[in-house]
């Protein structure tokens, strides 16, 4: 009666249930009907409980007195204070904490000091800016980008390299009130995110001399910038709702071929360097991978050929990584 259905796979091996999955009738339709406009709301004037309603959502946990003033100079100044506060660097923080406690810090130690901060120094920074620094709104605001956007700990190289996954984390605090293709062109480009999601090195594809192909264009990246950063999977109304064809099936947004088309894209990209010596796959001497500045373009391992992307988009051979990269992310 109220449109769910559960339906559940049993087999001999898993008697009480292989695969479970729940069931919930559509509530879109195959034409949109833009809803009524929502009533006039008054903002000038917050209660105490809306003041404090909103102060838990857009900072890490008000005082009494945040929502005093707030009751005082309502939203708009609020807001306004807040977006004009410079934005407290996680970076900074990090290193300061790992100068004064050198404890959990990574690589092998000498003397007992350990040569890179490590994971409680950057968790220490996370919560001291939570809990002390200014900026809330935007600290609040990173932090969802960084639920979206995601690099994690649970890769042993972005673990290991504290100080780039807080400077990682500093370019979602930077662009929190930001244009988000500005925001995904950082993102894309950092070290951390390199190598979380398979773009740093990643070649094109290679071919033997008989012209079998031996290797092809890492695909994580082009997936997940489609379907967890930007468009999702299907295509929604204004609302949320999926949209549905005229048989009232969702409408999918790409395709397997488009993720391959659009891996093709992110190739090429290592390591910034200025030795000569360093090449796409090393590094040139006793020089360390930078995780602190923009990948760097390595042309001769750019896929240079024809591409066909999102929407149908067509990318003509031949016209760079830099490009690929700007004409993917613009569309």
């Amino acid at each position: 009666k109220a449109g769910r259905v559960t339906l559940q796979i049993d087999t001999a091996r898993f008697p009480t249930g292989e695969l479970v999955g729940s069931l919930v009738r559509s509530n879109t339709a195959a034409i949109f009907i833009s809803p009524a406009p929502p009533p006039a709301l008054d903002l000038s004037t917050p209660s105490p409980g809306d003041a404090a309603r909103f102060l838990t959502q857009a900072t890490f946990g008000p005082s009494s007195a945040d929502i005093t003033d707030l009751v005082k100079s309502g939203y708009n100044a609020w807001l306004t204070a807040q977006m004009a506060l410079p934005a407290t660097p996680q970076r900074a923080y990090t290193m300061a904490d790992f100068a004064a406690f050198n404890n959990g810090g990574q690589g092998m130690l000498l003397n007992g000091i350990y040569p890179y901060p490590g994971g409680p120094h950057r968790q220490a920074a996370w919560w001291k800016i939570a809990l002390t620094a200014p900026d809330q709104l935007r600290q609040r605001v990173a932090f969802a980008l960084s639920e979206i956007l995601v690099v994690s700990d649970q890769d042993p190289t972005v673990n290991t390299w504290q100080e780039g996954t807080a400077s990682y984390y500093d370019g979602l605090v930077a662009n929190a009130f930001g244009n988000f293709r500005t925001l995904l062109e950082d993102v894309t480009l950092h070290p951390i995110m390199g190598v979380y999601l398979s773009v740093i090195r990643n070649g094109k594809a290679t071919f033997d001399s008989d012209g079998n192909q031996l290797s092809s264009a890492n695909e994580n990246f082009a997936r997940e910038i489609m379907q967890l950063f930007t468009i999702g999977l299907n295509e929604l109304n204004p609302d949320g709702t999926l949209r549905l064809d005229a048989t009232g099936q969702p409408i999918p947004t790409y395709d397997q071929q488009t993720i391959v088309e659009t891996a093709k894209v992110f190739t090429g990209w290592g390591f910034f360097s200025t030795d000569g010596a360093r090449n796409f796959r090393t590094t040139g001497g006793n020089v360390p991978n930078d995780w602190l500045l923009p990948m760097l373009l390595y042309p001769e391992q750019h896929d240079d050929t024809a591409k066909t992307i999102i929407g149908g988009r067509f990318l003509p051979a031949g016209q760079g990584g830099t490009q690929d990269l700007k004409d993917t992310l613009d569309e």
